[in-house]
Formats: C-alpha cells, sequence, structure tokens
C-alpha cells in the first residue's frame, strides 16, 4: 500500500475516491486490462489517460459487484519505487 501523500508527490494526485478499498492493479498493457475488465462486466469510471511524459497510465473502474479497480502502468520514479519494494 502507499500512502495518499505519496501517491500525490509521486503521480501528482491521490487516489480518486474516498471508498474504503481501492484494488490496484499494475499492468504492463493498461489499454488491453481494461477492456478485459470491461468484458468480465466492469463499468468505467475514469478512462485511460497519460499521467506524466514517461507515460504512466491509469484508469478506474467498478467491478460488477462495486468495488473500485485501478489499473495503471507505473514507469519513471513511480515505477523504481515499485521495483524496490519487490526486492
Amino acid at each position: 500500500m502507499i500512502a495518499r501523500d505519496v501517491a500525490v508527490e509521486l503521480l501528482g494526485e491521490g487516489p480518486l475516491s474516498t471508498e474504503k478499498v481501492t484494488l490496484v492493479f499494475n499492468a504492463d498493457d493498461v489499454d488491453a486490462s481494461v477492456r478485459a475488465f470491461v468484458d468480465g462486466g466492469a463499468t468505467v469510471v475514469k478512462p485511460v489517460r497519460t499521467l506524466d511524459a514517461a507515460g504512466s497510465k491509469r484508469a478506474v473502474l467498478h467491478d460488477p459487484g462495486g468495488v473500485l479497480l485501478e489499473v495503471s502502468r507505473p514507469v519513471g520514479s513511480w515505477g523504481s519505487l515499485l521495483d524496490e519494494s519487490r526486492t
């Protein structure tokens, strides 16, 4: 998990919801992942958009049960932070 203030610092914006739980998926191909979620019944809340010049992308959906889903492709300093957390 990443604190709201860290997300704002790295992405320029914080979580897009006040929901208690948001499932976040990191994907190499955000567009394809969003299509797969939609094919499975999810609805798009915020479409795919590019967040920065490095090519970070993000989309937000609701799954059929109403759970908020975020699909992102972190690159640059954001991606480096995630890579470090996996080691």
